[in-house]
């Protein structure tokens, strides 16, 4: 199969100066919205319809006949097939093209030799001419090249007749896959039964229970004009087989990508969001297999995807970052990507806004960025989704110092640091901020630790802004245990059940329950206390860890807010409130925050330090714009 090893982009849509693409056997482009994903597939899919647009035979005395390129070739805007454009010049940067300047698409391929076509406008016509150089034998280079796009699944015909391969082809540049997709399975069972057959082992690896065929009686379509192609399908189900439309879009969405790539005569699938309508586990593995195709079929892929799963099981140099109309290689090694994956980079997604935003909080888990972001949205109101999209969420899955948050920062940052981001203007150090429990230290313990860390991260080898924040409570879940917020949270909610009268008199237990559940729990932290004393100082027998622990607790212990188990105490209350006719969802973690008359001090200096993160990166001078003259010395 011939193989492109570098595509060029230049005033194609929202790629005005030319872009250059490296291409694997597989390759996966990753990136925003709107990044460019989707029209670097485009232009790859016009480049091949310009090359069957100007293939032409050349069968000189009755020689073997041999495929050459036109010098040019016209082509109407009615009947321009590569892509659908409400108006020609849709195709150009900001629809407007520029005299004398015309799209350029280049193709150079693996062991030499490139192929270029460039469009002009020209009295309304698109005019296509081909460069052809390096190449020596152009029948030999084209006899296994051909360009698929497959989009997302989108519907079955109820019936399809049957189709010639021109009528086939036509509905596949107009990307029509649904219409057509009996007659590709057709096709495959009697044109290349090995792929067929291929074609179904691969189902089976994503759905075991799946049996899928096609049959199309060529006899009766001699007598009978409404004759159509016949699909089956079956599964654990089903005791009988019905037609394939009554399958799940997840299967006719594996069919339509199986039975298109697996065409005779393609070499390059272009695929845009395969993973649609795939459960993840199933995403995951059939990133797998479009890997085994390109290795064994020696077919290349292209695929542009928002999927973590995608992203998770793509071999490690395929990825592409898209930005700013660039398209750059970003190459973690193996040990780079366990460890993105570890933090949760791929789990969210979090990869391109980790690449552009290079400001990082590591919390705990999960919960504890949805805390935080309540905290904010309490705080900040409608400046928290900013706030959020500017950072990026790292997950320890323990608290921050036993986790080695320090070298975690380390290691991303010098992922952050790979020459290759350069290009897309990504360059320079990040900037970290961990926050995370306690841990039973002691305010000075804290202290020394949030010390020593923000020193370190400044130190050779590291020289990047961190700051460690612990809180001042066991844990974030301590920061809801206000019980006057707890109890107007709890009012609201019987007020809008009607059931005011009866809250009214329960209030007065509500909080001394409460209030029991928090003093109840003394003991056993004391104990805890102390066990987490003695861990860090093996010297110290029981007794005297039973006394530290105890001194500490009676200036701390207040009304015991700050050291208990918020998580026991929350969950009691909850379970105390429907005991007593009233939703546990009056007690919601936004429920207690919307009743807080102020958040904590604690709380607030957090959200100071994410504000200062997300807002830490300054803007470098635009080109001819002066530097800030510094200020002289008196």
């Amino acid at each position: 199969m011939t193989r492109i090893e570098k595509f060029t982009i230049e005033r194609f849509r929202q790629f005005e100066k030319e872009t250059k693409l490296q291409l694997d056997p597989v390759t996966v482009l990753i990136g925003a919205n709107n990044s460019g994903k989707t029209a670097v597939l485009q232009a790859i899919v016009v480049f091949q319809y310009c090359l069957e647009k100007c293939l032409t035979r050349n069968n000189k005395n009755s020689g073997a006949a041999t495929w050459h390129l036109k010098k040019t070739e016209n082509v109407r805007p009615d009947e321009f097939g590569a892509l659908p454009v409400a108006s020609p010049t849709d195709l150009w940067p900001q629809g407007r093209p520029k005299p004398g300047q015309g799209i350029r698409l280049s193709a150079t391929f693996e062991g030499g030799g490139s192929i270029s076509f460039e469009i002009k406008l020209q009295f309304n016509l698109f005019n296509v001419r081909p460069t052809v150089e390096g190449v020596d034998d152009l029948d030999a280079l084209l006899s296994s090249f051909g360009i698929r796009l497959i989009p997302v699944f989108s519907g079955l015909l109820p019936r399809e007749e049957f189709l010639v391969l021109p009528a086939r082809q036509e509905r596949q540049q107009a990307l029509r896959y649904g219409e057509i997709v009996r007659n590709l399975l057709h096709s495959l069972k009697t044109e290349a039964p090995q792929r067929f057959k291929l074609l179904i082992d691969l189902l089976h690896r994503l759905y075991p229970d799946v049996h899928v065929d096609v049959n199309y009686d060529e006899e009766l379509a001699r007598r009978i004009a409404s004759a159509r192609i016949a699909s089956e399908y079956r599964d654990s189900v089903l005791t009988q087989h019905l037609d394939l439309i009554v399958g799940g879009s997840g299967l006719h969405q594996a069919v339509q990508i199986f039975a298109g790539m697996l065409q005779p005569g393609i070499s390059m699938v272009l695929l845009d969001e395969p993973d649609a309508h795939f459960h993840a586990r199933l995403q995951s593995t059939l990133m797998r297999i479009l890997t085994e195709l390109a290795e064994r079929e020696g077919l290349q892929m292209v695929i542009a995807t928002h999927s973590p799963q995608i992203l998770r099981a793509a071999p490690p140099s395929s990825l592409r970052v898209c930005r700013d109309n660039s398209l750059i290689p970003f190459n973690p090694g193996p040990d780079q990507l366990e460890l993105l994956e570890h933090l949760g980079v791929f789990e969210r997604m979090e990869l391109l806004p980790l690449l552009q935003s290079r400001r990082v909080a590591f919390v705990e888990n999960r919960d504890d960025r949805e805390l935080i972001e309540i905290f904010l949205q309490k705080q900040l109101g409608a400046k928290t989704e900013d706030l959020m999209r500017r950072i990026t969420f790292l997950h320890t899955y323990q608290e921050p110092v036993s986790a080695g948050v320090l070298a975690k920062a380390r290691q991303v940052n010098d992922i952050l640091k790979d020459p290759s981001l350069s290009a897309l203007g990504l360059s320079g150090n990040a900037s970290f901020v961990a926050v995370g429990d306690r841990d039973y230290r002691t305010e000075a313990e804290m202290k020394r630790e949030e010390l020593t860390h923000s020193r370190k991260a400044k130190q050779q080898g590291y020289g990047f802004d961190f700051r460690l924040f612990l809180w001042r409570r066991a844990e974030i879940e301590n920061y809801l245990l206000d019980i006057d917020a707890m109890t107007r949270a709890v009012a609201e909610t019987a007020t809008k059940l009607g059931l005011k009268t009866s809250w009214r008199k329960l209030r007065p237990e509500f909080r001394k329950f409460v209030l029991s559940q928090i003093g109840e729990q003394r003991d056993a932290i004391t104990e805890r206390f102390a066990a987490r004393i003695q861990d860090r100082d093996r010297g110290l027998n029981l007794t005297t860890a039973m006394g530290r622990a105890r001194q500490t607790l009676s200036s701390e212990w207040g009304d015991g807010t700050a050291w208990c188990d918020a998580k026991v105490v929350l969950s009691s209350a909850r379970q105390f409130l429907q005991e007593h006719g009233l939703p546990a969802q009056a007690l919601s973690h936004s429920n207690i925050l919307q009743a807080m008359s102020e958040i904590p001090d604690d709380m607030k200096s957090l959200i100071r330090a994410l504000t200062r993160l997300a807002g830490a990166a300054t803007k470098k001078p635009q080109q001819g714009q002066q530097q800030p003259r510094a200020r002289r010395k008196p």
